[in-house]
């Protein structure tokens, strides 16, 4: 929601009738509209556009007047990620139609999947992503280990990362690049960050990155099948994550750019087949190879505090 010019997301979170000063509201319907203790009304907010005010909401921090970190970055990166985005759409437009379809065939609801992500120096933007998931919302937010609510066509597009794809329209919009941080949900940015973790948000978010790489096949397999997902994500998993990020940033180079791409493709090609071909082998012993891919990611990520939790994953999540 944008109010002359100034983000103000933080207002997504409530309801407002707005009435003009000679228009204040009388009917009954109003009324009872309005002392449901839900509402704020107001009759004499000026909301005239105006482009002097250029605030960034930053998470828990709130407006400011400048974003307190310098924009991040190296000559020709923007142009790299339109070019390999424009030649990514070229080359995967028949996987687009293909996906869309199988989607739609497998279960009612959207093909495009639209999450509230935190960009750059703060900006919020609808991350698209092809759904994975069925309808039912009930549960955690949060997606864990056999989550029932992914589909079998999602589970593939997921361990392949072709649900994905559609963040290319994300990266033409200037709202993502093709290697960055890994982007999160705008309200775990507003609870959870602290001024030098939003840090993070001083270059855009990636499609893929150091994160998405060493905790591959996902960050799902991380959490212990006993510890509450949303939890144990942001108590144990979000700080070394960031930790990552803001490593990411202090040496970003157009070569190191270059090897995270490089790895992201060995994984999907190659790790991918490995993950999906075990699976396929025995597909009664799912949740026990899920356990395993739990302990083998947090074994071999470089993430210190993760291996130690993975030693006792209940103790973790108490």
């Amino acid at each position: 929601m944008v109010f002359g010019g100034v983000y103000a997301p933080s207002l997504l979170a409530g309801k407002f009738l707005l009435c003009p000063a000679s228009s204040r509201p009388g009917t009954r319907k109003s009324k009872n509209f309005l002392n449901d203790g839900k509402v704020l009304t107001r009759t004499n907010m000026n909301l005239q556009p105006t482009t002097a005010a250029k605030a960034t909401y930053l998470g828990n921090q709130g407006p400011v007047d400048d974003f307190p970190f310098p924009v991040r970055g190296y000559p020709g990166k923007r142009a790299l990620d339109i070019f390999l985005s424009l030649l990514a759409l070229l080359l995967t437009l028949p996987l687009f139609v293909l996906t869309a379809l199988l989607i739609w065939l497998s279960s009612p609801g959207p093909i495009f999947y639209r999450g509230l992500r935190a960009g750059l120096r703060g900006k919020p933007f609808w991350q698209l992503k092809f759904r994975t998931m069925t309808l039912r919302h009930s549960g955690n937010p949060f997606t864990s280990q056999g989550d029932p609510r992914v589909t079998p066509i999602g589970r593939v597009l997921r361990l392949f990362r072709i649900d994905e794809l559609p963040q290319i329209i994300n990266i033409l919009k200037g709202e993502m690049s093709w290697v960055g941080p890994r982007p999160e949900d705008y309200d775990i940015v507003v609870r959870c960050y602290s001024t030098d973790q939003l840090r993070v948000l001083s270059v855009r978010p990636g499609l893929t990155g150091t994160v998405q790489v060493k905790s591959f096949p996902g960050l799902e397999y991380m959490i212990p099948p006993e510890a509450d997902p949303q939890r144990y994500y942001e108590e144990v998993l979000l700080p070394q994550r960031l930790e990552e990020d803001l490593r990411y940033i202090e040496n970003m180079s157009f070569w190191g750019d270059l090897k995270i791409l490089f790895a992201t493709i060995y994984c999907v090609f190659v790790k991918s087949w490995s993950v999906l071909l075990k699976t396929k082998r025995d597909p009664g012993r799912q949740k026990r190879n899920e356990n395993e891919f739990y302990l083998s990611a947090t074994s071999t990520s470089q993430f210190p505090q993760q291996r130690e939790s993975a030693k006792s994953p209940t103790k973790a999540a108490a």
